[in-house]
């Protein structure tokens, strides 16, 4: 069944300019989550009226939690269009993948209890989302166990060499097969339809937060609600590594800065 609120969007959704669409700069589910959470918080007739006060349109406040469905609703359709021209040998390989990833971050965060630098870079690593973000998180871990194998030696569960091995060959072939596949012209369509939304969304939630950290200007614990929690603790965990001393064996990587 065609979601209403995605429709009613779609006007305004077609008539922005392709160079003003973006792809999402977080884990998306992350983003639809918080953007959910500013909503609840702006349903309270106190936080409407102190907005209000500042000059944001009502227009724009009643509108956030439907962008949010409308949102949700484009995600489906582009996951749905998606994996069904998806070859089963290619669904595989991501599942192996998604397996492979798991274990070696579950071994990487005990074995490297100890190791600032290394935990920094699984944290880093852990912000991905997507298959394109796997295939380099598989590669980025591989780097990150090969340079530090003696650390692995006494954990008998986890054989790290071989880890090594299978994760670059999984990262190989899974995007070998991903750019077989790349877009048809229905999942194109799906895909920036999708990018439109999360964009419109984006933006909406943007001046929401900008407009509730002035009116809650003398107010900190209020004002921190229309602060984004992903971004607080990526910049706080980019402190932490700034303030480490960088080591030669730590791999380099992490997610595109949210917008």
């Amino acid at each position: 069944m065609p979601n209403q609120n995605l429709n009613n969007l779609k006007p305004k959704l077609e008539t922005m300019e392709p160079g003003a669409v973006d792809s999402p700069a977080m884990p998306i589910a992350m983003g639809l989550q918080e953007a959910n959470d500013l909503a609840t918080v702006c349903a309270k007739a106190e936080v409407r009226a102190k907005l209000q006060t500042v000059g944001l349109q009502v227009a724009r406040l009643d509108e956030l939690p439907n962008v949010v469905d409308a949102t949700r609703a484009a995600q489906s359709e582009w996951v749905v269009v998606r994996d069904r021209s998806k070859k089963d040998a290619q669904r595989e390989l991501e599942e192996q993948a998604t397996v492979q990833r798991s274990e070696m971050m579950d071994a990487c965060r005990w074995n490297l209890r100890n190791d600032r630098v290394g935990l920094a870079v699984v944290a880093a690593i852990a912000e991905g989302d997507g298959i394109e973000d796997k295939i380099q998180d598989l590669r980025d871990l591989a780097k990150l166990v090969e340079g530090r194998l003696p650390t692995f030696a006494a954990d008998t569960t986890f054989d790290a060499p071989n880890a090594v091995t299978r994760a670059i060959s999984l990262a190989n072939d899974t995007a070998t097969g991903l750019s077989r596949g790349r877009l048809t012209d229905e999942q194109s369509r799906a895909k920036d339809l999708r990018d439109r939304a999360y964009t419109y969304l984006a933006n909406l939630v943007s001046d929401v937060r900008e407009a509730g950290r002035y009116a809650y200007r003398d107010d900190r614990a209020m004002g921190a609600r229309f602060a984004s929690a992903y971004l607080r603790r990526k910049r706080k965990r980019a402190t932490n590594r700034a303030a480490t001393p960088a080591q030669p064996t730590a791999p380099t990587s992490g997610p595109t800065p949210a917008a």
